[in-house]
C-alpha cells in the first residue's frame, strides 16, 4: 500500500475494497472447525494442483494476449 500514511488522505476504493476482503477471510477463519487442522491433501498433490492451475492460467492469458495483439 502507502510507504506513510497521511491521516488527512481519504482510502482509495482500492484500499477500501482490500480491507474488506481482510475483514471477510478473518470472521472466516474465526469459525473454522477441527476438521480445519487435518490435512486431507499430501504436499505432493496440493503441489502438483497448483502448477495445472497456474499453467492453466497462463495458457489463457497467452490466449488472450493473441486475441487482442492480432
Amino acid at each position: 500500500m502507502i510507504s506513510h500514511p497521511d491521516p488527512s488522505r481519504r482510502p482509495t476504493s482500492e484500499e477500501r475494497r482490500f480491507l474488506d476482503a481482510l475483514c471477510y477471510w478473518r470472521a472466516l477463519y474465526a469459525e473454522r472447525g477441527p476438521q480445519d487442522s487435518r490435512a486431507v491433501a499430501s504436499l505432493a498433490s496440493t503441489i502438483s494442483g497448483a502448477e495445472l492451475r497456474m499453467r492453466a492460467l497462463r495458457l489463457r492469458d497467452d490466449r488472450f494476449r493473441r486475441r487482442i495483439a492480432g
